[in-house]
């Protein structure tokens, strides 16, 4: 499946999905894959928490440029259409800064979203080629070495 966008209920099923995969190799990447999104969406709320103030004040200052107005001066007048023009630019530099920390978590979520999809799509053509070849061998398990403590060294110490 692709695509380039990633809600919620989406990602959630692709979660669900993932934590049912039958090999525990798999399982394990899609839970780190998980974690490692969740703290990467974590980090960017508490920057955007922290900073939003001074990314709305930066904008509106960005705004008020590319209009030609000096907003510092207009900001303390009580005349209607200074009050009005101070609104309209606060309001769309809230928005713009709001939706500039929408299309961050939309970033992360797509990126876990393509990363989860390809993890299952992997496991599933592997699924799908051992049930159609039941009798190729599988590939070589990795052997643990059984002389890893000091009692079992081929020959005895001195």
């Amino acid at each position: 499946m692709k695509r380039d966008s990633w809600n919620a209920l989406d990602l959630d099923l692709l979660r669900r999905e993932a934590r049912s995969l039958n090999r525990t190799a798999d399982r394990e990447t899609a839970v780190k894959i998980t974690a490692d999104h969740h703290k990467l969406r974590r980090i960017q709320v508490r920057r955007f928490e922290r900073d939003k103030d001074k990314r709305i004040e930066t904008m509106k200052n960005r705004i008020a440029k590319e209009k030609g107005i000096n907003f510092d001066s207009i900001k303390h007048r009580r005349d209607l259409r200074s009050r009005r023009l101070t609104h309209a630019v606060t309001s769309r530099a809230t928005k713009e800064v709001m939706l500039d920390h929408r299309r961050r978590i939309d970033h992360i979520n797509n990126a876990e979203g393509k990363k989860l999809t390809v993890l299952i799509e992997t496991a599933h053509q592997r699924e799908r080629l051992a049930r159609e070849n039941p009798n190729q061998p599988s590939p070589p398990k990795q052997l643990t070495d059984q002389r890893q403590s000091p009692d079992r060294l081929p020959f005895p110490s001195r």
